[in-house]
């Protein structure tokens, strides 16, 4: 994997979106993002069973990485 750093004065990570085949749980993606200037989310989505969009997983809640103070 390639990683760019992010310039927070024209591009900030606010969300990280997990795919359904992705292997990483949340806690590892948390782990990843590390330390941040705000708060990111992370989630993990997967397709909808009646429509042609992905839609978040609800087994799995929406983790927050907040700054450290």
């Amino acid at each position: 994997m390639h990683f760019l750093p992010f310039n927070n004065e024209f591009l900030a990570l606010k969300e990280v979106i997990l795919g359904s085949h992705c292997d990483w749980t949340l806690q590892a993606a948390k782990r990843a993002v590390g330390k941040v200037p705000h708060q990111v989310s992370l989630k993990r989505v997967r397709p909808s069973f009646q429509d042609f969009k992905m839609v978040q997983q609800h087994k799995e809640p929406i983790v927050y990485v907040k700054p450290k103070t």
